[in-house]
């Protein structure tokens, strides 16, 4: 055993990280009619775009500068989240795998990559009670608010035990006030209840808990793209202040301006293989081949 121990407890930059994007936020989602949330026509402002950020994950390693990897529990305390679940190889994009790891003999540390690391009390182990899953993600250091086009390319291996759902999203800046707006635009997901095909991707937006809207609860609109996710996909996310177009391959998807969806607080990107049981039959892996963040420069007619 390795004598070097990896404490992932109160690590700031880890537990930011760890807020900022854990979908496990123990809220009631009922299900909301595939309507998209339209109301009213289009606004009329015709953007443009203009690139601030691009990472083709060239090289070998995640540039620390732009992303914060998480260190923590997994989603929904689903065993852990880690940086070796990450590798950049050089061959030009971003590799995610979902894996199991026995768990040391003292029952508390699980040895990842080299590192003895230490399992948090509230990580779930496997039902054999000798492993742990173990999946990674991460977030986009830069935050950015209406006005913003998130474009990325993306696929995800099959997963015979329906466990992990890959998903790429914006997370609303720490410190929004989410006890009178949830913010949390689910842009791509492949879902775990159908990970034995990856015949589907849908788009999420969780939305509410305004004292007046819902009885107070959060609640959600989806849609549902029936393309095969193991391929590569480029989804195209634009977001102005009354409006969100989603592009699935080049194609307008989805369109909605209802304002009690559209975001309003400052979002940044995630990237995530989310662990949604114990247990993973054979280790899954998610691909991101590039991720591009465009800002509208075109003023808004008053």
């Amino acid at each position: 055993m390795k004598k070097n121990i990896l404490f992932i407890f109160p690590v700031i930059l880890a537990a930011a990280a760890m807020l900022s994007c854990s979908k496990d936020n123990g809220w009631t989602i009922p299900e909301t009619p595939d309507s998209g949330g339209q109301s009213g026509n289009k606004p009329d402002h015709e953007p443009e775009w203009e690139l601030v950020f691009s990472d083709d994950f060239e090289g070998t390693e995640i540039s620390k500068a732009n992303w914060n990897i998480y260190n923590s529990a997994g989603h929904n305390n689903h065993g852990l989240r880690h940086p070796g679940a990450f590798a950049q190889n050089g061959d030009g994009y971003l590799t995610v795998t979902a894996r199991m790891y026995d768990v040391n003999d003292d029952g508390n540390t699980v040895c990842i990559e080299g590192e003895d690391v230490t399992i948090p009390e509230s990580a779930q182990l496997a039902d054999n009670g000798t492993q742990i899953i173990v999946s990674g993600g991460m977030a986009h250091k830069m935050e950015f608010g209406p006005g913003t086009r998130f474009e990325f390319r993306a696929r995800c291996e099959t997963d015979q035990s329906n466990t992990t759902s890959a998903v790429i999203l914006t997370w609303p800046k720490s410190g929004s006030d989410r006890n009178s707006r949830c913010e949390e635009s689910d842009i791509y997901e492949t879902g775990s209840s159908g990970a034995s095909t990856r015949s589907e991707i849908s788009s999420f937006f969780h939305y509410g808990k305004h004292p007046d809207v819902n009885g107070g609860k959060v609640t959600q609109t989806s849609k549902t793209y029936q393309v095969d996710a193991t391929q590569w996909h480029t989804m195209d996310y634009r977001w102005l202040k009354d409006l969100v177009e989603i592009y699935l391959d080049g194609e307008l998807v989805w369109t909605f301006n209802n304002p009690e969806i559209v975001p309003v607080y400052d979002h940044h990107l995630c990237i995530q293989l989310d662990a949604f049981r114990n247990d993973v039959a054979a280790p899954v892996r998610m691909y991101v081949d590039w991720v591009r963040i465009y800002r509208d420069t075109a003023p808004y007619e008053e």
